[in-house]
């Protein structure tokens, strides 16, 4: 009897496995839509759907749509460009609604080349993605100086005015006519300077290099194509920003040159010398006389540049005059010299500043800013001041009109 009963039981078991296991191994179709986590969802097309540790795989069609055939407990993948991964467990459920979230920190690796976008890695023409967090790190008034340096191939040149219009070349000079890119500013096409534009307000910056680009912009993007995207609002609670930079521009520089009117007929001396243009032996010149040596006059003779000394009948103090009809007009002679250099150069502020509010909705998104930048020149009464206000905004009406 006891042993009637263990044969039992262990029938029992085993049959109870048996079945288990046919059920776990039945394959059945499950459908499914991917969706970003915007507001409202937008469906990904082109979304890969695989099952871990298999060959079974499939993509999303254009409407973020997938069927797979699968079985119960197998752990599906979801991986896109731009998107953060994301594993699912198969259960009973027969379809899947699957949201994935942006993945911020591969979207530099997207590529804005013209009509579309492509990934960095499967791009073939000569493109430069340009950081835009370290072209804020320069302090220059303009993108076009932050530019220099941080993308191969790409020179530019400034001309030191304040907010002077900078030169920049693609790859060097491609013709006699003007060689300057071709700018494409959120789309907009413009062959005018970056001079305007708030280097705050940039997104992100590509150079197109190669002749490629002009399959795209046509005959305009011979010499290169920059493409800037400027910011843009985005869902979620509203943001205001300020920041602003002070800083100051010295143009001291030590020419060694020569420092009084002694040193320069110290220096006329010698070259006539050399030249062998003497007189009575000597070197000789309007203002410095004939000598030896140079003389610094006391005045100077304004109608001819003759230089006098006390004593000359000329130095009359009734014929002192600063009317520049009068032949006899003289001036005291400045014997020091002057440090042009120290007369002209100063010290320059720069001061920068920056308001801006970023947010929106499901309904609407924002973005404005304000900058005000001042410049003054190390050149005495030279300066540059820019004011700039932009407004982004995008608004949802029904589902059909943005």
């Amino acid at each position: 009897m006891g042993t009637l009963f263990l044969f039992c039981l262990f029938n029992f078991s085993f049959v109870v496995a048996s079945n288990y296991s046919l059920h776990q191994q039945q394959d059945f179709v499950i459908k499914g839509i991917v969706n970003d986590n915007a507001e409202p969802p937008n469906p990904i097309p082109g979304v890969s759907i695989r099952v871990k540790g298999s060959s079974k795989a499939t993509a999303t069609d254009v409407n973020g749509t997938f069927t797979l055939s699968v079985k119960k407990g197998d752990v599906l993948v979801f991986t896109s460009v731009g998107y953060q991964a994301r594993e699912l467990v198969v259960s009973n459920q027969t379809s899947l609604n699957v949201t994935l979230n942006q993945d911020l920190n591969t979207l530099e690796e997207v590529v804005l080349t013209g009509y579309s976008t492509q990934v960095k890695k499967d791009i073939t023409g000569a493109v430069s993605v340009v950081n835009v967090k370290e072209l804020t790190k320069v302090q220059a008034p303009n993108v076009a100086q932050q530019l220099q340096g941080r993308a191969a191939g790409v020179t530019v040149t400034s001309n030191n005015t304040p907010g002077g219009e900078a030169t920049v070349r693609v790859r060097g000079f491609s013709t006699i006519n003007n060689n300057d890119p071709l700018y494409i500013i959120d789309g907009v096409p413009t062959k005018g300077g970056l001079n305007s534009i708030n280097p705050n307000n940039i997104e992100s910056m590509q150079v197109l290099k190669d002749a490629s680009s002009t399959s795209i912009y046509g005959s305009r993007a011979a010499n290169g194509v920059i493409i800037i995207t400027t910011k843009k609002g985005s869902a979620g609670d509203s943001r205001i920003t300020f920041d602003t930079r002070v800083g100051v521009q010295t143009g001291h520089v030590n020419l060694g040159l020569i420092k009084d009117p002694l040193q320069f007929g110290q220096l006329l001396w010698t070259q006539r010398r050399n030249a062998g243009i003497l007189t009575n032996g000597n070197p000789s010149h309007q203002q410095y006389g004939n000598g030896p040596n140079p003389v610094v006059p006391d005045y100077i003779l304004a109608g001819s540049s003759y230089g006098l000394f006390e004593g000359d009948p000329r130095v009359d103090p009734s014929l002192y005059s600063y009317n520049a009809d009068n032949f006899y007009q003289i001036v005291r002679a400045n014997k020091e010299g002057t440090d042009w250099h120290k007369e002209i150069l100063r010290p320059a502020i720069v001061q920068e500043y920056n308001l801006g509010a970023t947010g929106g909705s499901d309904k609407g998104r924002y973005a404005l800013s304000l900058n005000y930048l001042n410049q003054e020149g190390v050149l005495e009464h030279t300066s540059f001041d820019r004011y700039s206000l932009r407004s982004n905004t995008e608004f949802n009406i029904k589902k059909i009109i943005r």
